[in-house]
């Protein structure tokens, strides 16, 4: 029998992968998102920020095809910059798109999902470690992986797992909001930073790579609660439950900008 899985923000990036890997292996994918470049057939207008764009996104997604056997949590956006400058209405958006937009997801997903359907929240390797100047994106989703493995609690009928990738080579990074204060001690190193994240592309995951990844955790038989797709990451992962918490944010900061070269 055709399975069906729920994709947000499948309109590019790594959702658009996700999309087009499941086509391939037999799924129908219903795809949520604000655009449809593509002109997909089986589209349906959403904006994870506004809760009654998801539960009617849902609810004709339910009405077209029942209940579905899997809902991915893709849709997300990168935020970077000094977190005493930043201003509060691009806070607000990372919270409200990372945070608030998955918990929408995961209400109505709760009623869409067959018994025993799956929730796959794609989250962050960022999440297991302060970043300098990426201090909000971590939390959003190290916040985000508690809400999941809490609601896999509360809703036995449901598997749940998050997902963690590496910087993988997609718009995400471009489209991250970016905010550098002139005025700021600190404006020329963002700005160095900024440029040094745009010329390692190179270095970053392939994204149809990490959606056969994430297709296949998709297709065990039992999920575990964490997956961290790239090896660095899951060695980073290793050593900040090794490492004492300060020696691990002066290696961050190291790594990530925040000490002058």
């Amino acid at each position: 029998m055709e399975k069906t899985v729920v994709i947000t923000g499948a309109s590019g990036g790594l959702g658009s992968s996700l999309a087009q890997v499941f086509t391939k292996n037999g799924y129908t994918v219903c795809e949520l998102s604000r655009t449809n470049p593509g002109g997909l057939d089986n589209f349906f207008y959403c904006d994870v920020t506004s809760e009654e764009s998801v539960e009617a996104a849902f609810e004709g997604i339910k009405g077209r095809f029942g209940e579905v056997d899997l809902v991915i949590i893709n849709a997300g956006v990168g935020i970077a910059g000094e977190t005493a400058l930043m201003p509060s209405e691009l806070a607000k958006r990372a919270l409200d798109v990372n945070l608030l937009g998955a918990l929408y997801t995961a209400k109505a997903a709760a009623r869409c999902l067959k018994k025993g359907g799956r929730l796959v929240g794609i989250s962050s390797a960022a999440a297991f470690f302060a970043l300098p100047y990426r201090s909000l994106y971590a939390a959003t989703k190290a916040a985000l992986n508690l809400m999941l493995w809490g609601f896999s609690m509360e809703e036995p009928g449901i598997e749940v797992t998050s997902i963690c990738p590496g910087e993988i080579d997609t718009p995400f990074t471009q489209n991250r909001l970016w905010h550098i204060d002139e005025g700021s001690p600190h404006a020329a190193r963002l700005k160095k930073i900024a440029k040094k994240f745009e010329e390692n592309r190179k270095k970053r995951m392939d994204p149809e790579k990490v959606a056969k990844k994430i297709f296949g955790i998709c297709q065990k038989k039992r999920l575990s609660p964490l997956y961290i797709i790239g090896a660095k990451y899951k060695f980073f992962y290793l050593l900040q439950k090794i490492l004492p918490q300060r020696a691990m944010m002066a290696l961050a900061a190291k790594k990530y900008g925040a000490e002058d070269e």
